[in-house]
């Protein structure tokens, strides 16, 4: 370690003070320029060790105390020794009595040492891989924690798992936490916000060494919403160590956010250079299949399955909605309001608790066939082009309008496109859609011409 040289230009040689009060005396004046937390938490409970050839020894309770003493509050504290004996010294910082590998073992807090050794699981029961339906949208998520869930630490260490609100992050965590406690190790689940209070409880109350014991004597730490730990650089600090701690020990780590890792700014750039180091996986909105299988799913949960029709199902499914949570929500309104009136759920049943819904009417399908004329009839190209393997561009155009029309108006499957026009893959028909999408938004030529195919399909429909 450097000392710190202060300006005062009458330093000497240390004098015959060479005892307990130097420290006492610095613990003093840090006191009273610190703040009560950060004094309480890292000083408090140091402990002076000795005073030799220029160098003050200080003792810390454990290597996490140390850490910090060392690593952010070593400078304030050398200079305030140094102030008050009028010398160039430096200072080193020892853990009390952990001579040796036994009895630093021997400090280290036991299961019993604490009231609540350990942190509850939280793992609500519902949320299971066996309840999380799988699409195009959310398969390399699931993929990725399963592989996780079924070997801790091994595969992907940490795993990161970013999507917006109520796309099933969430979802996987819990899953992630069951599985592991089926092979009898030990998951935790904690928001950001549960982990930031009851961090500064510890602080408040002097229990960090509880704190520390508790989530750092776990399997897995499964912790959400890490975005809240912008801003909190204390609750970062705490995080960060904890994060260490668990990785070095071989330890299971994953961590859901709303945004993407490198759109988290404010976190501290080692926390987001440790998430950068695993894998980082997203969940996209879920298609209209994913959608439709989640709420039959959700039917057979709540034990009515046939109690909707498929048709209402597939209006629900088309709702313009990328969160899972009100697209259930809205199934869960249905169900009881049929239950409470004790009717059975038609489309008018469904239009009255949910009024923001498109009637079934104007979301019946148009047969596909009479897209596939219609769209050939408007760019002037034979049908049969549009199933063949044509690359001419204008075939090529009228194509991909026609695969985009049957999944609006037909609301057909990415698959199904695909193996009516001429048997292609479903990401030719995912690219041709979004690609269809794009240039919708440009309002362009394209934007006039969907617009006469869709007024065309409909009047004839």
């Amino acid at each position: 370690m450097q000392s710190i040289k202060l300006e005062s230009q009458e330093l000497e040689p240390i004098s015959c003070r060479q005892d307990e009060s130097i420290w006492q005396a610095a613990l003093g004046s840090l006191q009273l320029n610190l703040s009560s937390e950060c004094y309480n938490t890292w000083l408090s409970k140091t402990t002076f060790v000795s005073l030799k050839n220029n160098r003050l020894t200080i003792g810390a309770p454990n290597a996490f105390v140390a850490e910090m003493l060392e690593q952010r509050l070593f400078g304030i504290v050398l200079n305030y020794v140094q102030k008050l004996t009028g010398s160039r010294l430096d200072l080193k910082v020892v853990v009390v009595g952990a001579t040796d590998q036994a009895s630093l073992s021997a400090s280290l807090p036991t299961e019993n040492s604490f009231s609540h050794p350990r942190v509850s699981s939280k793992l609500f029961h519902k949320f299971t891989f066996s309840g999380f339906i799988v699409g195009p949208s959310n398969e390399l998520a699931h993929a990725a924690a399963v592989a996780v869930a079924s070997d801790p630490a091994n595969k992907y260490n940490p795993l990161v798992i970013h999507s917006s609100v109520g796309l099933g992050k969430t979802h996987l965590l819990h899953a992630i936490g069951h599985s592991a406690k089926s092979l009898g190790l030990q998951a935790t689940y904690v928001t950001t916000e549960e982990f930031t209070n009851q961090y500064i409880s510890a602080i408040r109350t002097g229990t960090t060494e509880e704190f520390r014991f508790r989530y750092r004597h776990v399997d897995l730490l499964l912790i959400d919403d890490i975005q809240f730990l912008s801003g909190k650089e204390q609750t970062q600090e705490g995080f960060f160590h904890t994060f260490n701690e668990l990785y070095m020990s071989g330890k299971q780590v994953v961590v859901a956010s709303d945004r993407p890792v490198h759109e988290l700014n404010i976190l501290e750039k080692r926390i987001k250079s440790r998430l950068f180091g695993g894998l980082i996986v997203d969940l996209q909105p879920p298609s209209i299949e994913t959608r439709t299988a989640i709420l039959l799913s959700k039917l057979e949960s709540l034990k009515r399955p046939g109690i909707i029709s498929n048709d209402i199902v597939h209006v629900l499914a088309n709702r313009e909605t990328n969160n899972v949570r009100e697209l259930e929500g809205s199934l869960n309104r249905i169900v009881a309001y049929a239950e409470l009136v004790n009717e059975e759920i038609t489309a008018d049943i469904v239009s009255t608790v949910l009024p923001h819904v498109d009637s079934i009417s104007t979301l019946a399908n148009v047969p596909h066939k009479r897209v596939i004329h219609l769209t050939a009839k408007h760019f002037n190209v034979d049908s049969s082009d549009l199933l063949g393997r044509s690359r001419n561009s204008r075939v090529s155009n009228a194509r991909h309008i026609a695969m985009y029309l049957m999944r609006e108006e037909s609301n057909m499957g990415f698959k199904e496109i695909g193996q009516t026009l001429g048997r292609r893959d479903h990401s030719t028909v995912i690219n041709a859609c979004r690609k269809i999408s794009l240039s919708i938004s440009c309002k362009g030529p394209l934007s006039r011409d969907l617009e006469i195919l869709r007024n065309s399909l409909r009047s004839a429909h």
